[in-house]
């Protein structure tokens, strides 16, 4: 949610104004976060589009605003895939674990 971004840019911001991250280490680029299950409300996009952030690889678990969708920080990737083969798997009485540690 605008929490969870919000945390994101300001500790992004505050890497970028100190030149270092958390522990110390130049902020190097690109900058990438990873959500998977993405409630982008509020203020979200905005302080997105205006982050330090390159890109925030975001899952299709739930759908995008349209401002999100239209937001070129975010890049969407299907869980589709993953998630058939974990119900054929599960109909097949093979392992699940499996499909998630390759």
């Amino acid at each position: 949610g605008e929490q969870g971004v919000g945390t994101v840019v300001v500790v992004l911001r505050s890497a970028r104004e100190a030149d270092h991250d958390a522990v110390g280490v130049a902020l190097l680029h690109p900058v990438l976060a990873l959500a998977t299950h993405p409630v982008l409300s509020g203020p979200a996009i905005s302080n997105l589009e205006n982050s330090v952030l390159d890109e925030l690889v975001v899952t299709d678990t739930i759908p995008l605003s349209d401002a999100a969708r239209a937001c070129p920080v975010i890049r969407q990737l299907s869980v589709a895939d993953l998630l058939g083969e974990t119900i054929r798997r599960i109909h097949e009485d093979e392992s699940v674990s499996s499909v998630y540690m390759d």
